[in-house]
């Protein structure tokens, strides 16, 4: 029974994820939805078998705001429980084979450019995430993450759920780890579910141990300008 579960919740993430790549929602007053580039820097330092330090920068448009910003973000993330029929794979990022992990981190975001000081955030973040092996390689995850929000002097709160599957490849040349995921946030500024993200993508593991991420994202939100992105992404893991 808890097999049949699992493969019905696996079955509806893809669902859902394919519906809302390939028929996603009208954005307002018929708004061409616009293409962006979301480049990423991340960097991991294991202290030991549990703890961990994460950093990353990146540069997008349109994420949080109708214009460039860039953001610096460092956590410390604990992780426990591994999971054994995954132990067996090849895996630079040792803590996504564990059952759990917690984090918590602080990100600072500016806007640059011609809206330089326009938009200003400071963001608390705390983050659990529970991961399942379904069958053979195919791992589930599930990530809840609270956003406590300071945005040019106001204060909000932001909830993030987001539901990924996927399974890693070991070739001869290259690990691989195809991927979809969805993910849905609630912002106490509007009280409502204002954002959506499905995501498309595939893991490459160089050659020394980082990860190559390239991916394209469907993002939805009714209380942004633009209301609709179709981002390609480029993130670069790097560990030590």
């Amino acid at each position: 029974m808890v097999g049949f579960r699992l493969r019905l919740f696996c079955a509806s993430l893809l669902a859902l994820s394919i519906s809302g790549l390939l028929h996603p929602p009208l954005a307002s007053s018929q708004e061409k939805a616009q293409f962006q580039f979301w480049p990423e820097v991340d960097l991991y330092y294991r202290f030991d078998a549990q703890w961990r330090l994460f950093a990353l920068a990146s540069l997008t448009r349109a994420r949080e705001v109708q214009y460039t910003d860039g953001q610096l973000a460092v956590h410390l993330d604990f992780s426990f429980y591994p999971i054994e029929p995954l132990l067996k794979v090849v895996a630079t990022d040792f803590e996504r084979y564990r059952a759990f992990l917690f984090r918590v981190g602080y990100a600072y975001s500016h806007s640059i450019g011609e809206n330089s000081g326009d938009y200003l955030e400071h963001r608390g973040i705390a983050e659990a995430s529970f991961r399942i092996p379904v069958t053979g390689l195919i791992l589930l995850s599930d990530r809840n993450r609270g956003e406590f929000r300071d945005i040019n002097g106001a204060y909000s709160f932001r909830y993030r759920n987001r539901l990924r599957i996927e399974r890693q490849t070991k070739t001869d040349f290259v690990t691989l780890t195809p991927y979809l995921s969805a993910e849905f946030y609630y912002d106490s500024r509007y009280e409502m579910w204002n954002r959506q993200q499905y995501t498309a993508g595939i893991e490459w593991t160089l050659s020394g141990g980082a990860i190559l991420d390239t991916y394209y994202q469907r993002q939805n939100d009714s209380r942004s300008t633009p209301s609709a992105v179709n981002a390609v992404g480029l993130s670069v893991t790097f560990f030590y």
